[in-house]
Order: structure tokens, then sequence, then C-alpha cells
């Protein structure tokens, strides 16, 4: 977490040197840490963004149809025909459904390069293997590996 200093002041190192804080200057949480009580209240936190995109499970729903229906793994023939079904179906909610498919590929176990996506959805595994338990890992295999190959 990151803190912005709103109010200026200044900070004293342990030789008694003065070092002038401005507003506007970003300090990381050990910095804030180790601030007077009165020198964090002329800061504030800054909370870290995050571009989330949340996926509907009938969006999941379609994009998973169209790629057991129309994917192949080994050619990646089929990646249009999903996107196109996705639209037909979905209009222009996401710009792609390339994040589903790469987790799709991930667990495919038809898929023998095992590349894809390595950080898969409990929600898309799950689907998935409803849909076809053979052809598709569980969210805690695809963990398993995904730990393994970053470990």
């Amino acid at each position: 977490m990151k803190y912005l200093v709103t109010t200026p002041f200044f900070n004293y190192d342990k030789k008694g040197n003065a070092k002038p804080i401005t507003a506007g200057t970003l300090i990381t949480k050990k910095q804030y840490g180790a601030l007077t009580p009165q020198k964090q209240a002329k800061c504030e936190a800054i909370q870290p963004q995050i571009n989330r995109v949340d996926w509907l499970q009938g969006e999941v729903a379609t994009i998973l149809a169209s790629y057991v229906g129309n994917y192949d793994v080994t050619t990646g023939e089929g990646q249009t025909t999903i996107r196109e079904d996705y639209h037909a179906t979905h209009g222009d909610r996401h710009d792609s459904p390339n994040f589903i498919i790469g987790q799709l590929r991930f667990i495919d176990r038809s898929n023998r390069a095992n590349d894809g996506f390595r950080h898969v959805t409990r929600m898309v595994a799950d689907m998935a293997v409803l849909l076809d338990p053979e052809r598709f890992m569980t969210f805690e295999e695809a963990k398993a590996i995904s730990d393994t190959i970053e470990g």
C-alpha cells in the first residue's frame, strides 16, 4: 500500500538533518509506519486500482460451449468462432473472450502443450468440469500445476 502526503512536513534523519516532504509525494507503507502520528495524519492511504473484469456465468457458459464444440487445441482453429458466438449472444460487454479461452486451454486435458493462462478462476474450472469432467481439470488440479510451474 502507498500513502499520499496531503500536507507538507519536514522529516528528520538520525543526524538531525531536515528533509522537506512536499504535498503530493508518495511514500511506502514502511516509510509511513516510521512517521510520528502527527505526520501520519498528514497522509492518506491510496487504494490500488484493480482492473478486474467480472464475467457472468452465462458468458462463461457461452464461451465454454463454443470452446468444446469448435476449438481445436492442436491448431488453435475455432477461436474466431468462439469470439463470434460470444459477441452474438452477449454483445460487446467485454472486448474479447480470450481471457476465458486461455484458462480453458490450460485446464483442457487434451491440450498436451499445457499452455494457456495458468491463473484459472474457480468459476471457469467448476463450470468446465460440470460440462466434461473427463476433459477438464478441477480448480485444485490446475492450481497445483500452476504452483509447480511458478515454484
